[in-house]
């Protein structure tokens, strides 16, 4: 298993990160959207020095849409990871299938 390393962001990186979160929030919100209503974002590159830098950011975009769906604006990172967590022992109970993230399971991503 591979870890992701621990990345502490500078003051200076804040905006870099926030164009980041910003992408991600609007790419997931553009799946919800038909053709011609979706953004246009910068794409990102994927380089392996910014990889805890980007899967934080996801996990930010993943509650601003959280909050903005369900209008719940009182919800934090932590109380936003329990119900991520939740849903996914949820639906484990319930059947569902384990994606096991190696290259094949996750082919044509």
């Amino acid at each position: 298993m591979a870890f992701v390393k621990r990345h502490k962001r500078r003051k200076k990186d804040d905006s870099c990160f926030d164009r980041k979160v910003a992408t991600f929030a609007g790419a997931i919100s553009d799946a919800y959207r038909d053709q011609p209503d979706r953004g246009n974002y910068p794409k990102l590159g994927l380089t392996e020095d910014a990889l805890t830098e980007d899967f934080t950011a996801m996990l930010w975009a993943q509650m601003m849409l959280y909050r903005r769906v369900t209008g719940e604006k009182d919800v934090d990172i932590l109380g936003f990871l329990g119900i991520l967590n939740r849903l996914a022992v949820q639906n484990l109970m319930d059947g569902g299938q384990v994606v096991d993230g190696t290259e094949a399971g996750m082919a044509g991503q």
